[in-house]
């Protein structure tokens, strides 16, 4: 799965039930490297810019982050390869998974879009 697709599902999940973003409790920078930025709101919005946010998230590729949102990679084993870095206070940081979550759930509800 392309991480396009899984943000804009992200957005389309986060729009039907903003419930779903009451745990992020923070704000991500979501970067993807050779891909792009995005910023996930407290409220559960995402942007298709970079703006201020509480915790920046670096994923070195396509493919890691594809494998994060589908749980075959966890998070812990990412970070420690260095394939996921994060900035940011720690009790932002924790809620990283939180975010994840709401992006695996968001793609088991909505089939890919392809644009």
């Amino acid at each position: 799965m392309l991480t396009h697709e899984l943000v804009v599902n992200l957005k389309q999940y986060c729009a039907v039930d903003p419930a779903v973003a009451r745990d992020f409790g923070a704000s991500f920078l979501l970067e993807v490297e050779g891909v792009g930025a995005w910023t996930v709101l407290k409220s559960g919005e995402v942007l298709d810019r970079t703006t201020r946010a509480d915790c920046v998230v670096t994923i070195k590729s396509d493919q890691v982050f594809s494998s994060l949102v589908r749980g075959s990679l966890n998070p812990q084993v990412a970070f420690k390869a260095g394939d996921l870095r994060l900035k940011g206070p720690l009790e932002y940081s924790l809620r990283f998974v939180f975010l994840l979550e709401a992006l695996r759930l968001a793609n088991q509800d909505f089939s890919p879009t392809i644009h």
